[in-house]
């Protein structure tokens, strides 16, 4: 089930690697031991503290502009997905530029804070009121944050929440779990 990379680090899963749903790819680190789904036509690009998962034009951009040593950022970015050690605090709150409202969702019997922001100024996420979302998930060892930058793709990135696994590896045995 582990994905070998390309050289470039952008994942394009073909319909014989990983588990495969119809017009979906897997996504598999077997390194830090997770995987998810996402729409087939889209791509995945590792940066140095996060994922970009979008439509693969946009994959492609920030692969060219890494290579240059530029991320640059931005509502384009589409979905970025962060993973953090299980100790450290993901709670977000509302600052001078954003007004946010956190709800709990259930993802597969797993408690899921979910936030909306709509942003009160001008910056690189784009103008005053545009809305972006923020998933947070808990899982025993890690702590998953899915930003969703373009409302277009909310729909994708929930399906990213809810394909998110872990893999913990036990005495060379794989235990696959969802949430708990």
């Amino acid at each position: 089930k582990g994905e070998k990379k390309t050289e470039n680090k952008i994942s394009n899963k073909s319909d014989d690697q990983g588990v495969k749903q119809e017009g979906l790819s897997t996504y598999v680190e077997p390194k830090l031991g997770y995987n998810f789904q996402y729409p087939s036509d889209w791509g995945v690009l590792e940066m140095s503290d996060s994922l970009l998962v979008a439509p693969k034009q946009v994959v492609e951009k920030y692969r060219q502009k890494n290579e240059v040593g530029n991320y640059g950022g931005g509502a384009d970015m589409t979905i970025q997905i962060f993973i953090e050690d299980g100790s450290s605090n993901t709670e977000i709150y509302e600052s001078s530029n954003r007004k946010i409202t956190k709800k709990q969702i259930n993802v597969s019997g797993q408690a899921v804070d979910e936030y909306t922001f709509v942003w009160t100024e001008e910056g690189p996420w784009g103008d005053a009121g545009k809305k972006t979302m923020s998933w947070v998930i808990n899982f025993p060892t890690d702590k998953v944050r899915v930003d969703l930058l373009d409302l277009n793709y909310e729909k994708e990135a929930r399906g990213v929440v809810n394909s998110f696994t872990f893999v913990v590896v036990e005495d060379a045995n794989l235990k696959e779990f969802k949430g708990k």
